[in-house]
């Protein structure tokens, strides 16, 4: 059966099952990550995830102001990159579809859409304190939550939710 979650999914013939559609690696643009670093506002009291981390640029990024950093991705090779330029940061090889938000933190994606709204869902139902920025090319299309602001940089946008505790 279809795992009917909300996420996309392709059937493999191969292994007779659904498969998780991931989207490929798109890294944000350094002005991009700059915007992203204002909007976030980050202390060195504040835990910064990045969910689809890549090679880790936006995390290096976020420790210019805090050492608590966490990166998510589905891809080892990228994540290893990771390890290289921000060797503080927890680094965990899953699905971000599959973490469990419990703690307070700035959260930033730049997620395929149906991947990103899934987790938003699951972050607004956590009831953490938890920042989130979104980047997306070119502006997206109405998310299940609207965002408290959005931001136009090179391009592309960057949306912030701001869910309380």
């Amino acid at each position: 059966p279809h795992p009917n979650d909300g996420l996309l999914y392709l059937w493999d013939e191969e292994q007779l099952s659904w498969s998780r559609v991931m989207s490929h690696w798109d890294p944000s643009s350094p002005g991009a990550i700059s915007k992203i670093m204002a909007v976030a506002n980050l202390t060195s009291e504040d835990t910064f995830m990045d969910i689809g981390c890549g090679d880790g640029r936006v995390l290096w990024a976020a420790s210019q102001y805090t050492d608590r950093l966490i990166g998510i991705d589905v891809d080892a090779k990228l994540l290893a990159e990771a390890a290289e330029i921000v060797p503080q940061a927890q680094l965990l090889l899953q699905d971000a579809a599959s973490y469990n938000f419990d703690a307070p933190l700035t959260l930033y994606s730049y997620l395929d859409y149906a991947t990103f709204c899934y987790v938003l869902l699951r972050v607004k139902a956590s009831g953490q304190p938890i920042k989130i920025l979104h980047q997306a090319t070119p502006e997206a299309p109405s998310f299940p939550v609207q965002p408290d602001e959005s931001h136009e940089v090179s391009g592309s946008w960057i949306y912030v939710w701001n869910t309380a505790a």
